[in-house]
């Protein structure tokens, strides 16, 4: 059969989806519904997500009864039909769609659609919840595939990563060779074996004997690579997600920490795992740089807190959660008009003390607790004084 072409047709296979009791008819219909919503425009597609909102949702008079039943007795069935009924119909539909080749490639892609219809339709906060917890349980960390990329790599992968560079933008094909060729530097993905062509998230690696103060150092295309036998430091400048449709799906902890296993496996003289990091929201944290911009860095890194208690900072919100330290701050490291529009051409160092990363993530997780460095705990001290 042909896909659907129109968004009510889309649904009503959507139907026709929940409705089938053989796995081969729901793989079928499945394909056809995943064909016509790609084959629709912006409106279309966001009319299908609208669709799969509030007409899926549980239906509250059951959750009541069985709500209600359960009260009255705990009993296996009755739990079993508690969650029955709180099941929205949305997410077996969800569950079924994965059974269409290609599919995992497709929801993502969805997914993609529906962060940004949500902008505009908030009401679809209900579809992301199911849509984001199926593809979580999907893309945990033993289906995924770690992979180092370097000049050898086929060049549309290599595209991928110059083009959804976004920490610090690959000018040209020159700029991209000197981040993954040279002996000092590596780039590694994260990969899926449903997508294997394509790159979920990478990030990129200095290998150096110090730690660089300024990202230009990192970046610059032309000099003498470090050789990796005389490594002893890897630095972190970059991490980017490639795709869209993963935003807010773990990714990044995983891949910090099994990089960071590899090079010291493959690089055992290699003892210090860092980064070199933008502070993303200080300017907009205060108006103008202060007379001490790594006091004023260090208070807001530390200080500056969102109501859960978080750092208002997401850069140090990342690092911190996976268990790193606040190491260092460095002034002008970043003149960049964008660095200096983030904060006023300041940067930081979280550094990944691998015997005591757990340790470090559950003090911050159960209290919010930022362990900091000796030269943080002095700009800190100079802070309080002022």
């Amino acid at each position: 059969m042909t896909p659907p072409t129109t968004p009510d047709a889309v649904l009503r296979q959507c139907e026709a989806l929940l409705d089938a009791d053989s796995e081969g008819v729901q793989a079928s219909i499945a394909e056809r519904i995943l064909g016509g919503y790609r084959g629709l425009d912006d409106a279309g597609r966001r009319a299908v997500l609208i669709g799969l909102g509030r007409p899926l949702d549980p239906v509250p008079a059951a959750v009541v009864a069985a709500a209600s039943a359960w009260d009255h007795a705990q009993t296996p069935e009755r739990l079993q039909a508690l969650l029955r009924a709180t099941k929205p119909p949305r997410r077996e539909l969800l569950r079924r769609l994965h059974l269409a080749h290609g599919a995992t490639r497709a929801l993502v892609d969805l997914r993609r659609d529906l962060l940004v219809a949500l902008g505009d339709e908030p009401d679809l906060q209900r579809v992301d919840l199911d849509l984001r917890f199926l593809l979580r349980s999907w893309f945990t960390r033993e289906f995924l595939e770690l992979r180092r990329i370097d000049w050898t790599t086929p060049a549309f992968v290599l595209e991928r990563i110059a083009t959804n560079e976004a920490v610090h933008e690959v000018s040209d094909w020159l700029d991209l060779r000197a981040r993954v060729r040279p002996s000092d530097r590596r780039c590694y993905g994260f990969f899926h074996p449903a997508m294997p062509d394509e790159p979920l998230i990478f990030v990129m690696v200095a290998l150096t004997d110090t730690l660089p103060t300024t990202i230009a150092s990192v970046l610059e295309t032309h000099r003498d690579a470090l050789p990796e036998q005389d490594a002893t430091m890897a630095v972190f400048y970059s991490i980017s997600n490639c795709q869209p449709g993963l935003r807010g799906v773990s990714l990044g902890n995983f891949l910090i920490k099994q990089v960071a296993a590899t090079i010291a496996a493959d690089l055992p003289q290699v003892t210090t795992f860092c980064t070199l990091s933008p502070i993303t929201g200080l300017a907009g944290w205060t108006d103008e740089p202060a007379e001490d911009p790594a006091v004023q860095a260090a208070a807001y890194l530390v200080r500056a807190r969102r109501d859960d208690g978080q750092p208002l900072d997401p850069v140090a919100r990342f690092h911190l959660g996976n268990g790193a330290i606040l190491d260092r701050i460095l002034p002008d490291a970043d003149p960049s008009p964008r660095g200096m529009q983030r904060a006023f051409g300041t940067m930081c160092s979280y550094r990944y003390d691998l015997d005591h990363v757990a340790d470090n993530h559950h003090v911050y997780a159960t209290d919010r607790t930022i362990v900091t460095g000796p030269a943080v705990d002095a700009l800190l001290r100079g802070a309080a004084g002022r």
